[in-house]
């Protein structure tokens, strides 16, 4: 359904993105993905689709966004994210990750724990006992990484390298999906001589809002879709309030669709929206303050 408010799973319910999912498949050919697009444009809709239609890859998705809030993160952050995804494997792949350094696998369902104290696993080792996987299965493995700018707040540790590494050795898939696109490009280093991701070429796919017409056909489309005629005048008017955000045409929706009326639907939408934004902006001041802290003696 359009109007549901949570990521899409199924193609069907993915309104006219089928350039960007046909590019995010093609970015699978290679080592890295990078997924980018203001807040609420469908990015977690995207991957979760393709990894509902990419069936032979093995999908490891880590979503990063619970950690908008945080002033910094630690690798024990990371390691709990791989661990909770690596949980969601059938038991034979989950065996295969037995005799790396710092995985614990008990249990008769065969639980993973990654440590992370001082026998805890490397990353490096990880993805290469991945990689073998990938391999042993001719199977591709698939690490997505949802709003990865999060990382940019990891201490104590730096990816970067391990990326590097899986980057020219591996035969591992990495995507980054990312709405603060400055934070992304400036996690990542890219045009830093002294990363080490610097000269890697990444694959880039952009989702941008919908024009007008594709936001008065989204809308015009959700109604059909659950049976409500809507005028065209009502549809037009939540564009101009509302803009092509696709996110916020979904709550519009959403939210017509339990009040029956075009005022409170645009009401309930702008005060979301706004919320959003000032926790998002606020975590921003919370973040680079952090920042600040650290650099500065």
């Amino acid at each position: 359904m359009l109007f549901d408010p949570k990521p899409k799973e199924r193609r069907e319910d993915l309104f006219d993105r089928d350039d960007e999912l046909n590019k995010l498949r093609t970015g699978l050919g290679y080592p890295i993905t990078l997924l980018l697009g203001i807040r609420r444009s469908g990015k977690s809709s995207l991957v979760k689709v393709l990894m509902s239609e990419e069936k032979d890859a093995i999908w490891i998705y880590l979503d990063l966004r619970k950690y908008e809030g945080y002033t910094y993160i630690t690798y024990r952050h990371l390691l709990n994210e791989f661990e909770r995804a690596l949980n969601t494997w059938p038991r034979f792949l989950r065996e295969l990750l037995r005799g790396i350094r710092g995985v614990i696998i008990s249990g008769s369902g065969f639980e993973i724990r990654l440590s992370w104290g001082k026998d805890r696993v490397e990353l490096a080792d990880l993805f290469d006992r991945l990689s073998s996987i990938s391999e042993r299965e001719g199977r591709r493995i698939v690490i997505v990484f949802d709003e990865s700018q999060e990382l940019r707040k990891l201490k104590g540790f730096n990816i970067l390298y391990s990326l590097a590494y899986a980057y020219d050795n591996l035969k591992l898939s990495f995507i980054f999906t990312g709405s603060q696109i400055g934070m992304v490009y400036r996690f990542l280093r890219l045009k830093d001589p002294g990363s080490p991701l610097f000269g890697r070429a990444m694959f880039e796919v952009r989702v941008n809002p919908f024009t007008r017409e594709q936001s008065i056909e989204f809308l015009k489309t959700g109604f059909r879709e659950v049976g409500i005629s809507v005028s065209n005048s009502v549809i037009e008017s939540a564009y101009d309030e509302l803009g092509g955000i696709p996110g916020w045409l979904t709550y519009y929706g959403f939210n017509y669709l339990q009040f029956g009326n075009h005022e409170e639907a645009i009401k309930r939408t702008l005060e979301y929206a706004v919320q959003l934004v000032r926790q998002e902006f606020e975590n921003f001041l919370r973040g680079r303050e952090e920042l600040e802290n650290v650099i500065t003696p």
